[in-house]
């Protein structure tokens, strides 16, 4: 962080996904290195792009002092002191705009940027160094994409006890706020309400999977469900013979057609990261192959192939394990198991929903 003496300017509260990235982008933005070659390029922002500003990421700040890494999402987390329309320039700034994962300024109910004063900022970083918090950010915006058609209950004063159906929905990424058109049936009739920049925590939907899975950690969410499913398809018993086996895995797939269709309207989710897209594309897969669909497994098997290359016979990585074990399910190739059982007997740190879900499928007949 580079100090500015005797500046009052309230710094903005930000967030961003990778710490390092954004850190060397700031840094070229400081620089001047981020400007076009001539200012009309810039238009109306030319004079803000070249005010000075300042910026701290408390995640390397404290990596830099502890050499070890730190937990959650506290590497979210960027300030920046700058005028407002110093900070703008930054948020609209082509570099920033045109990457998937901008950084965004956290925002109150109101929809206004929350500012914090240098004094504010001295005693969080003091909390920072004293507990390494585990801070996350709650419903991420894209999961709210395909939410048209489902009930909800808005959380504003006058609608908290009224029911309706999304009927349009337009997500500002970058923002945490959602503009949508909710239907209300009121003194009998049907009435269209338009909400504006509403927070996304104030929507409540009322189905309650629904709510489950898109509130908190929606990726870990999904997990717990795909872990079950794939303990009800391939169960660990003894049957008398192969008949009964075929006959109990049939009466689970009628019972969990259901949940396996219900996670699966939701495969147009964006996760904030290329880590997490991975790992969900890798839980689509197994839930398409549980629920059968040939041309959707295909698709997210091709996908998860590109992404290994030619590393399906060793596991490098987390991720490289996490999307073998759902190639293993939909192939059975016993290699693609033995890899990922290599991997975590050779990492104590390997993440346990991979190995719970090796588990789930230890009985799964390979083909060769």
């Amino acid at each position: 962080m580079n100090e500015l003496a005797t500046d009052n300017r309230p710094w903005a509260v930000m967030t961003h996904l990778n710490p390092q990235w954004i850190q060397a982008m700031l840094d070229k933005e400081q620089r001047g290195e981020l400007l076009p070659a001539d200012d009309e390029a810039l238009g109306a922002t030319a004079r803000y792009r070249k005010e000075p500003f300042d910026f701290y990421i408390p995640y390397l700040d404290l990596l830099s002092e502890s050499g070890r890494d730190l937990r959650g999402d506290f590497h979210r987390f960027v300030f920046i002191r700058a005028s407002k329309e110093r900070l703008n320039s930054i948020v609209y700034a082509d570099w920033n705009r045109n990457t998937r994962l901008p950084l965004r300024p956290y925002r109150d109910r109101g929809g206004n940027a929350i500012m914090i004063r240098e004094r504010e900022l001295n005693r969080l970083r003091m909390i920072f160094r004293q507990h390494h918090l585990d801070f996350f950010l709650g419903t991420p915006v894209q999961s709210l994409k395909n939410a048209k058609g489902r009930q909800v209950r808005i959380r504003l004063p006058y609608w908290e006890d009224k029911e309706g159906e999304i009927r349009r929905i337009n997500t500002k990424e970058g923002q945490g706020t959602a503009s949508l058109k909710v239907a209300f049936l009121i003194d009998g009739l049907e009435k269209e309400i338009t909400f504006s920049d509403l927070d996304v925590n104030a929507i409540e939907f009322l189905d309650a999977e629904t709510q489950v899975l898109l509130s908190g950690k929606v990726i870990e969410n999904f997990e717990r469900e795909v872990a079950v499913l794939l303990g009800h398809r391939f169960v660990h018993r003894r049957f008398r013979n192969d008949a009964d086996r075929k006959a109990y895995q049939a009466e689970r797939r009628r019972e969990d057609m259901p949940r396996l269709r219900h996670l699966l309207s939701f495969a147009d989710i964006e996760m904030d990261n290329d880590d997490d897209h991975r790992r969900f594309t890798a839980l689509m897969l197994m839930c398409s192959v549980m629920a059968g669909d040939v041309d959707a497994s295909r698709r997210y098997q091709s996908q998860i192939e590109s992404w290994l290359g030619d590393k399906t016979a060793l596991a490098s990585t987390a991720t490289d394990a996490y999307l073998m074990t759902a190639l293993f399910v939909a192939t059975r190739a016993p290699y693609l198991r033995t890899a990922v059982k290599a991997f975590r007997n050779a990492h104590p740190d390997c993440p346990p929903i991979i190995s719970r879900f090796i588990n789930k499928v230890r009985d799964l007949r390979t083909r060769v």
